[in-house]
């Protein structure tokens, strides 16, 4: 879970065998959150956006915060070994990064040009 602007946190959802159950998206962070995941069973919180939900989620008693968790690009490692293994590579001069939400630009405001 990646911290995002204001009560916003960018999240996937996996099991605990790390089946993706729910692929990454944005979401506002409120009391009904995750409820659908809360309802039955604990869910356990990872990453800078965490703290966020504590917030707001830590009455649940299904709701679990890892604080002590540390992101870290060692774990992508054995991912990394097998696409080479398996020689899986991508063209970085046709990769398109993903991102999450486009790009809407505003309104420069420079102090002394109003």
């Amino acid at each position: 879970m990646i911290d995002a602007r204001r009560m916003e946190v960018y999240n996937a959802v996996f099991s605990s065998h790390l089946k993706l159950i729910n692929p990454v998206e944005a979401t506002v962070v409120d009391e009904d959150s995750f409820g659908n995941f809360l309802a039955n069973h604990p869910v356990y919180f990872a990453g800078d956006g965490a703290a966020k939900c504590a917030q707001v989620l830590a009455h649940h008693g299904h709701a679990r915060f890892l604080s002590d968790f540390n992101p870290s690009a060692r774990w992508v490692a054995t991912l990394s070994e097998r696409h080479f293994k398996d020689s899986v590579f991508t063209d970085i001069a046709y990769f398109e990064p993903y991102y999450l939400k486009d790009f809407i630009a505003g309104i420069p405001r420079i102090k002394g040009l109003t």
